[in-house]
């Protein structure tokens, strides 16, 4: 999956008119427009920038396969770029390491000894015992634990996704039990009623069959049903012309199906489970079509896939609504450790999120249109490290900004010491400022010896500049 953010090099050269060719500065502002959701993602892009410039290394990636670029094999390569891309990449390395330190000592300050912090996860993509220069191993490191870290990133997403309609089941349970018979009985009935509105909805298409790309060819591109093209509808969706359909090209296909099945405007129809199910399309498709596993789908699988009897074959698609996602055992299950934890928080003073109880009350169901109340653990805890990174980043900005500051401060002092003759300012070594000399004072009236010591001059002179 790194190559999401590698695809900027690894494609190959792309033959189109001169004046629809993407620039370069173009293709590097798309590849800064990805998100990956890595806390060192800037330092990703920033080095597959760098490694960009280089003909010689963008060469080696267009004809290394996915393993190599995966494991981290590729990066033995570094040695044929030029003194100039190396040196840019060490330059990057040492602000990487700083903000790392930075980091570290954030993360150590709140944990305020109760948290053991494991450095080893956050130092991992670089080889912190050479702090000075970009090498092999930088690379190696850099590129394989951005494709464990993608990985686990879309298994926890499967994992929180199942929790959430865990969650939602539970609530609503628990809702029901507060109810007398009566208003039970329509609560139910109710239930039951938005489950089979959700449910009526047009046919899906099979993602990636030829009912499925007619429908987008015809309804959203304005083309004639008649004369659908494989090639032709290629190129009209590969968007940045790089001759490969990425994960975010291919989601667009499918949200013709998925507004055929969710309405944010409709209450049964619920968003989460709307972006879970264009994962699930997606990853159905690249395991049908990505034959290298690049995450990537070439003009070459893509044609391939058109030609196979199964293309012709509508089988439909079976949707979030048709699969039991947990079983009652599982449900059970997660249940007890949701109580377990909910007794550890009432046993520490807090008063746990989400279950009704007598000292929270009841908690509201519903947030807004259809978005249903996610109590969680695991996703209160996401919100809290997702607030803290960016308290933590804006520390780090703050600091930067600061270095910025006194940077600038220092070079007009510089500049008002040659226009002065470098008579009145002069520089610490630590980058302190030394004040001018003070201005002389007019001649005071002579005092009595006994008098004590002469009075002091202003401390701040109105033509001292300010430092």
């Amino acid at each position: 999956m790194v190559l999401l953010c590698l695809g900027t090099i690894t494609c190959p050269p792309v033959t189109k008119p001169p004046e629809t060719t993407p620039k370069p500065d173009d293709k590097a502002g798309d590849t800064e427009d990805m998100n990956f959701g890595l806390e060192y993602e800037r330092y990703l892009k920033e080095v597959v920038s760098v490694l960009e410039t280089d003909e010689m290394f963008k060469q080696k990636l267009e004809q290394a396969n996915v393993t190599d670029i995966k494991s981290g094999e590729i990066a033995r390569h570094l040695d044929l770029v030029s003194h100039n891309v190396r040196t840019k990449l060490d330059e990057l390395k040492r602000a990487e390491i700083e903000r790392l330190r930075q980091l570290v000592r954030i993360r150590m300050k709140q944990a305020q000894g109760f948290e053991k912090l494991d450095p080893a996860g956050i130092i991992g993509h670089v080889d912190h015992n050479n702090p000075h220069s970009f090498e092999i191993d930088d690379l190696a490191k850099l590129i394989k634990k951005a494709t464990d870290d993608l990985e686990d990133i879309d298994k926890k997403r499967k994992v929180e996704f199942k929790e959430y309609e865990m969650t939602k089941e539970h609530m609503r349970r628990e809702k029901m039990k507060q109810m007398d018979e009566t208003k039970r009985a329509e609560e139910q009935k109710k239930y039951e009623s938005m489950q089979a509105k959700h449910k009526d909805h047009k046919k899906i298409n099979h993602p990636g069959s030829k009912d499925q790309l007619e429908e987008v060819w015809e309804e959203e591109d304005g083309m004639d049903k008649e004369d659908f093209n494989p090639k032709t509808f290629f190129k009209m969706h590969d968007l940045d012309g790089d001759n490969f359909l990425s994960e975010d090209e291919l989601e667009a296909l499918f949200i013709k199906e998925l507004d055929k099945i969710y309405d944010p405007d409709n209450e049964e129809d619920d968003m989460v489970e709307r972006y879970e199910e264009m994962n699930r399309m997606r990853e159905h498709v690249m395991n049908e079509i990505d034959k290298d596993g690049d995450k990537l789908v070439s003009m070459d699988e893509f044609l391939k896939s058109t030609d196979g009897e199964d293309f012709d074959t509508e089988e439909g698609w079976q949707g979030l609504e048709e699969d039991d996602m947990f079983s009652e055992d599982e449900l059970q299950k997660w249940e007890e450790e949701y109580e377990r934890q909910r007794a550890d928080e009432l046993h520490a003073g807090n008063v746990p999120h989400g279950v009704p109880n007598d000292q929270a009350g009841v908690h509201e169901m519903n947030q807004g249109r259809g978005a249903p109340a996610v109590p969680e653990r695991a996703e209160q805890q996401y919100e809290q490290q997702q607030k803290q990174m960016k308290e933590q980043e804006e520390m780090l900005k703050n600091i930067q900004v600061q270095q910025q500051q006194l940077q600038q401060q220092q070079a007009q002092l510089q500049q008002q010491q040659q226009q002065q003759g470098g008579d009145q300012l002069k520089f610490k070594p630590q980058g302190q400022v030394t004040p001018p000399k003070q201005p002389q004072q007019p001649p005071q009236p002579a005092q009595n010896q006994d008098a004590g010591p002469p009075s002091m001059p202003p401390k701040n002179p109105q033509n001292m500049p300010p430092i």
